[in-house]
């Protein structure tokens, strides 16, 4: 496959999904740019990226053959992960613990204190996995999930506490203390537009609850097709004042390569949008994903059995962008029902023949940890070159 192609044009003429500006400058890909789903398949349509010069946010062209991608995919959407769990799980002291159940853990570090009882709305719900921490950390709180379709409800109504229904029918009446999107915003076409739908649901003293990838730390975010935005911590707060919110905390990295926000609804006038910074980190994004399909190439041309680190989006897109067909995949997390992804093997670091390489596909801050723990297997890890 070609190098990744890097270079930028201003003939964009679609508007910026959250603030409406004609300002865009467009970054283009090779084409054949591979993109998977959210759900992990591979996804052979072709998109774009673009930057909105006013707010900052770096975005999906919205056209209408893209539109109908999106709802293509949403029409067979799948949130069984690759574990088959109801979560991603992250590494916390002492072992794992469910991405939900960390975020509610981690909170009251920021001066976040959520109370003994209320009431909370889990905007974009999927599954339950939230929900499911909230019933597990916060027992007195009624709980009421919103998805697109049915698909979801025998889930959620398992959950004790939780009623369920489609965004479609979702009471608008209903007043809540927390509203929560965790991974939901990338998915939204009009953000601007829904959060500030949703602000006017909460509490006198109620707030949104946000969680959205930082791409500046996950690279493979920006190869997945039906996240609408990619997010920095200022355009994050951008889309806050748009909103007409106030937006009390953001952080990076309570949750790793992710962003959360916490928001409330703002006194008087909104706040003017703060100017990003320009292209040049998207650009060093796209160059590590090109370093990371060449290492993954390489690999494969020696004809040694090798692996490849994860069983999430960044080694589906590896797989596809370099045709490499890793020999396995390794998952140092627990495992509850599957034992291959793509059809392959998938070991713990221990089951790993000795000094067999895996490929360890994050930035260096969070591979140099991980490739330590490899090391004490007898794992020959493979770091990604930085830009």
């Amino acid at each position: 496959m070609d190098q990744i192609s890097r270079h930028t044009r201003t003939d964009y003429t679609l508007p910026c999904c959250l603030c409406g500006s004609h300002l865009m400058t467009s970054i283009e890909f090779a084409p054949n740019f591979p993109w998977v789903t959210s759900d992990l398949r591979p996804w052979k349509s072709k998109a774009s990226l673009s930057m909105c010069s006013t707010c900052g946010l770096l975005q999906k062209c919205t056209d209408s053959r893209y539109g109908e991608d999106v709802a293509d995919i949403y029409a067979t959407y799948s949130l069984d992960s690759a574990d088959g769990s109801h979560d991603h799980l992250v590494v916390r002291a002492g072992g794992f613990k469910a991405r939900a159940s960390a975020l509610i853990e981690r909170l009251s570090e920021y001066g976040v204190s959520l109370q003994a009882s209320g009431s909370i709305l889990d905007y974009g719900c999927g599954r339950g996995a939230f929900l499911r921490a909230v019933s597990e950390s916060l027992p007195g709180w009624s709980m009421m999930g919103a998805d697109l379709t049915e698909a979801n409800r025998i889930d959620v109504e398992k959950i004790e506490g939780a009623e369920y229904t489609t965004l479609s029918q979702l009471p608008v009446e209903r007043r809540y203390d927390v509203i929560s999107l965790i991974h939901v915003v990338e998915h939204l076409q009009r953000p601007t537009e829904i959060l500030n739908q949703l602000s006017l649901m909460l509490t006198e003293q109620g707030v949104l609850l946000i969680q959205v990838p930082d791409f500046s730390k996950n690279p493979f975010d920006l190869a997945v097709f039906d996240h609408v935005a990619h997010f920095s911590v200022q355009s994050l707060k951008n889309l806050a004042n748009l909103a007409g919110l106030d937006s009390m905390v953001v952080a990076e990295g309570l949750i790793p390569r992710e962003i959360t926000m916490v928001a409330k609804p703002k006194l008087g006038r909104p706040l003017g949008m703060q100017a990003t910074d320009g292209p040049e980190e998207t650009l060093r994004t796209l160059e590590w994903l090109s370093n990371c399909q060449q290492q993954a190439v390489s690999l494969n041309s020696s004809g040694d059995p090798f692996g490849i680190l994860g069983t999430q989006v960044g080694a589906l897109w590896i797989d596809q962008a370099s045709d490499a067909k890793a020999t396995f995949f390794v998952d140092e997390a627990p495992r509850r029902n599957s034992e291959k992804f793509l059809g392959r093997p998938v070991l713990f670091p221990s089951d790993v023949l000795f000094q067999n390489r895996v490929l360890v596909p994050f930035l260096s801050e969070y591979a140099k940890p991980i490739a330590a723990r490899l090391v004490e297997f007898g794992v020959y890890p493979v770091l990604i070159r930085s830009p």
